[in-house]
């Protein structure tokens, strides 16, 4: 499956346009997992499409599939990003039949500009993890930029179905050269949702407390091709029947590349 995904990339990448031409990208991306202590790992490979609709709104098209210890599953995801006069908007929508993923997430977030190098947003989303089990969350940001840094917080209230969890996510962001390049910086603490870790930490593991570390960045190999890079520590802690937890360490690595056209 790999061959085939490295040759549709390159296949597709081989064509250049103008800059101001350029409406198509794509991006495959590899991601591992790897369960500290345990004899488990997870390797994630991903195919995305995106197009430019009227010099403005980005949609994108991305199938995941998945390898744990030899078992298989697919990810399907659709995510749309139209802009309005004041900000952005984000959509998304992702689906699998396969318990190693969430069977269903819907989320929408709306962006808005402040002013001032001020930036602020609100979002709904619905999480199915399995059939019968339902998650809401109530979330949002508020950033700043300062010369090339850019923080942002963004609280997270999980609505479930034994009561309310909270999770919170800080981050900061240095852009280099034009804006396009970056590193960032980011922790999550909290009895997280998932759905801002990477992936589901375990199958279905929502509403557990969490703590993450990520380090990720992007970096141009050549014109409208450029690598994307990341590392990230989690640690979910478990219950256990005798009210005590069990501790589940995870540490990933991802790299994906992305070509304009």
């Amino acid at each position: 499956m790999y061959k085939i995904l490295l040759i549709l990339f390159f296949s597709i990448s081989i064509t250049v346009n103008a800059q101001d031409t350029l409406k198509n990208s794509i991006e495959l991306g590899q991601r591992y997992e790897n369960f500290i202590d345990r004899d488990t790992y997870r390797l994630f490979t991903s195919l995305q499409y995106g197009h430019k609709i009227k010099k403005k709104h980005d949609i994108f098209g991305r199938l995941v599939y998945q390898n744990r210890n030899g078992d298989d599953a697919i990810q399907g995801i659709v995510d749309f990003y139209p802009t309005y006069d004041k900000g952005y908007m984000f959509f998304s929508f992702r689906y699998s039949n396969n318990i190693m993923f969430p069977n269903i997430i819907g989320m929408g977030e709306v962006y808005r500009n402040l002013g001032k190098r001020h930036e602020a947003s609100f979002g709904l989303r619905y999480i199915r993890p399995i059939d019968d089990y339902n998650i809401y969350v109530v979330t949002g940001t508020y950033g700043i930029y300062y010369g090339n840094w850019y923080t942002y917080v963004r609280p997270m209230m999980n609505i479930v179905e034994d009561g309310l969890t909270w999770s919170g996510m800080i981050v900061t962001r240095r852009y280099f050269g034009d804006g396009k390049p970056y590193i960032e910086a980011g922790f999550l603490y909290g009895e997280d949702s998932g759905t801002e870790r990477p992936v589901s930490a375990i199958e279905n593991s929502f509403g557990l407390d969490t703590y993450m570390v990520r380090l990720k960045g992007t970096l141009p190999l050549k014109k409208n091709f450029n690598i994307a890079f990341g590392a990230d520590y989690s640690a979910i802690f478990i219950p256990k029947a005798n009210n005590g937890t069990t501790e589940v360490n995870i540490l990933g690595f991802d790299l994906t590349l992305k070509k304009i056209f």
